[in-house]
């Protein structure tokens, strides 16, 4: 379900943000649903464990 995220013009935690967005509009995810464990969701996206904590504060 989760991708790796790969760096372009926005930064990865933002990546990470659309992603879980994207997941919640098909479908694959609802709101409430638990994400994966922090350090789970960096090796399933490919992403440190720090952009996968700055995602998740700053969701706006």
């Amino acid at each position: 379900m989760f991708v790796p995220v790969v760096s372009e013009n926005i930064n990865r935690s933002q990546r990470i943000v659309a992603q879980i967005r994207s997941l919640i509009a098909e479908g694959k995810l609802k709101p409430g649903d638990r994400l994966p464990p922090e350090r789970e969701l960096a090796q399933l996206m490919n992403v440190s464990l720090t952009s996968v904590r700055e995602a998740i504060q700053n969701r706006e």
